[in-house]
């Protein structure tokens, strides 16, 4: 590249000229595989963060479902006969799986 002397009326104006310089052409081939790969990376962000919501929801069923059981069983062997009993029974078990 010639660069002006500073004295010079254009020494602002450098003009890049040769073979080498092309007006750029959009390249659709590169954008459609950027797009697709866009695309993707998107789908499997969104399966990824549905698939963690669902493990999620479906372990704090089953924990819920367990204390329950527990629960009942607790209040079914020890309160049986006492009535009383098997309430504190009851605020025990859920005060510790509150923990």
């Amino acid at each position: 590249m010639i660069l002006h002397p500073v004295n010079c009326s254009n020494s602002l104006a450098v003009i890049p000229r040769g073979p080498n310089i092309r007006p750029t052409k959009l390249n659709y081939d590169d954008v459609v595989v950027e797009v697709v790969v866009a695309v993707v990376v998107v789908l499997l962000v969104v399966v990824v963060v549905v698939v963690v919501v669902v493990v999620v929801v479906v372990v704090v069923v089953v924990v819920v479902v367990v204390v329950v059981v527990l629960v009942v069983v607790v209040v079914v062997v020890v309160g049986g006969g006492g009535g009383g009993g098997g309430v504190i029974v009851v605020v025990v078990v859920v005060e510790a799986v509150k923990k």
